[in-house]
């Protein structure tokens, strides 16, 4: 029974061992597979790569600025001074191009560049994965150069490429996937998807760059018409952005004012139109004749006029003109010339660098001590690493206001790299090498401890690159509390929607740490799944049967319609409405979106019209106060109590619950889930970090206490010798008091003395009373007193003197 008995325990151990091995084995492929598709669409990037980028990235936001304000159209025309040949026509394009005017200097040209290019990256990746699928002859799994060591050799070499690629790999990739299509630019605007002629693809190239070209003339027009009906309300409301009048070609808006002129303008320039027919002549002549039809036409305006409000028939009236499309069109053309010089530039640049870097390896190898000279501007070669360093307070007053340990999570960071510093506090820092020693693991296991050394570099690439984006609200994140809510819930660990910096990571083994970012070649050795577009959303739902996803999207219109397009195709696949599925293999999924209450937006209305929504939960922005997470937090200095990292909702949110029927049985939504979600995302940051700081209080409670105990003896000491110094304070000043009280008596003594000797006539000088005599001669009494009382104070104070001399 013994033998038996270890037997079967040796048996248990072996299977519990190869249970553990599958699990290692099975984690190990999904990472492996998640990083490749996270690298399929662009090549890894370095910190020389990345500086190049930036450059030429601050470049042409510097030139697209420029280019948006000298679009706005003149108000001068020539065809003004010719009034005998104006018409209603032209009357009313001039009257149109004073609004276009007045609007279009106020508009914002950074809020265009940094919505539009979200939309515009969502449009290039769709072509360049069509261009992907078609080169792969139809298959999905498109593997790209630098990931091509994954089937044919080991995993090590793999992540050696891509943890540490030369420039000039990078540069020959970027040129071969340029020419082909086949490749997305994670920042730079691109003027076309490929850029040669490929004897294989040529046609469909040809039309996939139509397609993109159109798109971004869709996608410009969808953008500025956004921000022009917002500038437009600001300026007619009296915002902050108001015009005042100092700019002789702009005029004062006003809602009445517009839509009575753009009225008249519209019914002559028809009368004009009608005029020109023989038909409406006729029209024109049996209306001036009949009253009751004007009337009666009259009144189909006004009814027409009340169907649609004054504001959007005076929108509906510029988008809709001819000066309003040429704008665009000629905002577009210059947009595409100025991203081909852009982006030609860099390319150019960056066979430079590589050309450099090969130069200053070669007469490294070539020395005999192996050593490279320094430049000037910091950097070196490709092997070179960026330092890090702590910034310094300038005085320790500062420390102290600012209510952090100088060795603590909130301390600030200095990366830096061939001149350039950039920022960050310990805590995000400490986050990020969590989720670059977790994914090493996973990959690697026993052997990734070689490959630590490398996350100098990437933490500088990808500081870098997300610091050259616009807009710290399009970075935003849901606070902590509203994230821990949906987990304990719905069971939530996934983010559609996040970056290395403001994903949700509250422990290192399941809670968090997984999502979806926009920049794949930077995030990916950071536990990012790439972007949202690449996710398989079907194949992590059944590996945990059944899955709820968190999209807090970037607040872009066309953005948010392409993503609710995307998660119906799930729903309906995994609701099985396109093909008849068992209802037992039904595996529940689940959205939540967190999007702002813009219900004039597009991407607003086609999550309202969902039909696999099930609540919509709104929260106003003065009754319902509401926070989010800094997008800028991680170069933030960080307090104990996160007050820094947290901002005020400046809007109105609106929280979509998309299910299919699963999840519907699986999670059934209350009103007390409402009022859950509320009160997390109302909870202030300070009390959120309270919570999560209870058990360091806890700890540290017993210390408090005995430091108190200690305290109060210490007071108890120092209060009794106060006491003994005052006692003999009182004493001291009792025996002043004596001594002023005796000197007080010896002068009026004396002068009692002087007054009896007066009255006894011993100091008359001659006949007659005394009181006359005294009255009569104040000279001599007044010279006999002051002869008399000094010598009798003197004499008594200097016996007292001796006295007290004979003492001693």
């Amino acid at each position: 029974s013994g033998g038996s008995s270890s037997i079967e325990v040796n048996a248990t151990a072996a299977d519990a061992d190869d249970a553990t091995d599958a699990d290692a084995s099975y984690a190990h492929n999904q990472t492996f597979a998640t990083l490749t598709a996270a690298y399929r669409s662009s090549p890894p990037s370095s910190p020389h790569v990345e500086i190049l980028r930036h450059r030429c990235h601050e470049k042409f936001k510097a030139g697209f600025y420029d280019l948006f304000r000298s679009c706005a159209p003149n108000v001068t025309d020539n065809t003004s001074s010719n009034n005998n040949s104006s018409t209603p026509e032209l009357e009313r394009n001039r009257y149109i191009k004073s609004i276009i005017h007045s609007v279009w200097k106020c508009m914002p040209p950074h809020n265009v560049w940094e919505r539009f290019q979200f939309s515009l990256k969502t449009l290039e990746a769709e072509c360049v994965r069509d261009l992907q699928h078609v080169i792969n002859d139809g298959s999905p799994e498109y593997m790209p150069p630098w990931c091509t060591n994954a089937n044919s050799a080991s995993d090590e070499i793999l992540i050696q490429q891509l943890l540490s690629p030369t420039v000039h790999k990078i540069h020959a990739w970027t040129v071969a996937g340029r020419s082909k299509g086949t490749i997305l630019e994670p920042l730079l605007p691109v003027p076309c998807i490929a850029s040669g002629s490929d004897p294989v693809g040529d046609c469909q190239q040809r039309k996939t760059n139509d397609r993109y070209r159109r798109g971004t003339l869709t996608l410009f027009q969808e953008e500025i018409k956004f921000q022009f009906r917002r500038t437009m309300k600001q300026q007619a409301g009296g915002g902050k952005h108001r015009i005042t009048g100092k700019d002789a070609n702009t005029m004062s808006l006003s809602i009445d004012k517009l839509h009575s002129s753009l009225k008249n303008l519209d019914g002559a320039s028809r009368n004009v139109s009608a005029s020109n027919c023989k038909d409406g002549q006729k029209k024109a002549k049996k209306a001036k004749k009949s009253k009751k039809r004007s009337r009666s036409s009259s009144e189909d305006d006004e009814n027409d006029t009340d169907d649609i409000s004054k504001e959007e028939y005076i929108l509906q009236a510029i988008f809709h003109s001819t000066p309003f499309q040429r704008t665009l069109q000629k905002l577009h053309k210059k947009f595409h010339y100025l991203a081909d010089e852009t982006y030609s530039f860099f390319l150019s640049e960056l066979q430079k660098c590589s050309n450099r870097l090969i130069v200053e390896e070669q007469s490294r190898s070539s020395s005999p001590n192996g050593k490279r000279r320094k430049r000037k501007n910091g950097g070196g070669g490709s092997d070179s690493m960026p330092k890090i360093s702590y910034v310094e307070s300038d005085t320790d007053r500062d420390v102290v206001n600012s209510g952090i340990n100088p060795n603590s999570q909130g301390q600030q960071l200095l990366v830096t790299f061939a001149g350039i510093s950039l920022r960050i506090n310990e805590r995000h820092k400490s986050k990020l090498y969590s989720l670059y020693q977790r994914t090493l693991h996973t990959l690697l296991e026993h052997n990734h401890e070689q490959y630590l050394n490398q996350f100098q570099k990437l933490l500088f690439t990808i500081l870098l690159r997300y610091d050259a984006l616009e807009g710290a609200g399009l970075q935003s994140a849901i606070p902590p509390a509203v994230f821990r809510f949906l987990h304990k819930r719905f069971d939530c660990g996934w983010e559609c929607f996040a970056s290395p910096f403001n994903c949700w990571l509250e422990d290192l083994s399941d809670a968090g740490g997984r999502y979806g970012s926009a920049f794949g070649d930077t995030d990916a050795f950071f536990s990012s799944a790439g972007s949202f577009f690449n996710i398989d959303f079907m194949r992590l739902a059944e590996e945990s049967d059944g899955c709820c996803f968190q999209a807090n999207p970037p607040f872009a219109s066309e953005f948010i319609e392409k993503m609710c397009h995307r998660m119906h195709q799930y729903l309906s696949t995994s609701n099985g409405d396109d093909d008849d599925a068992d209802e037992e293999k039904k595996i529940p999924l689940m959205f939540v979106i967190f999007v702002p209450a813009w219900s004039e937006s597009f991407g607003w209305k086609t999550i309202a019209s969902s039909p696999y929504l099930t609540k919509h939960v709104f929260l106003s922005q003065k009754e319902d106060v509401h926070y989010y997470a800094e997008g800028t937090q991680h170069r933030r200095r960080a307090t104990a109590d996160n007050v820094t990292q947290h901002r005020i909702a400046s809007f109105d949110t609106s929280v979509f619950f998309l299910q299919n029927d699963a999840a519907k049985e699986k999670w059934q939504l209350t009103v007390e889930d409402e009022s859950f979600l509320k009160s997390a995302f109302a909870m202030n940051p300070m009390n959120d970090a309270v919570t999560e700081n209870r058990e360091n209080n806890s700890r540290k409670g017993k210390l408090a206490q005995s430091r108190k105990t200690t305290q109060s003896s210490q007071k108890q000491k120092q209060s009794k010798a106060v006491s003994k110094k005052k006692i003999k304070e009182i004493k001291s000043d009792n025996k002043n008091n004596k001594r002023s009280s005796a000197k007080k008596r010896l002068v009026t003594g004396g002068q009692d003395e002087m007054s009896i000797l007066a009255s006894m006539g011993i100091l008359n000088s001659g006949a007659g009373d005394v009181g006359d005599e005294l009255t009569g001669e104040k000279n001599l009494t007044t010279e006999l007193i002051s002869r008399v009382q000094p010598k009798n104070v003197t004499k008594s104070s200097s016996s007292r003197k001796k006295k007290k001399a004979r003492k001693h």
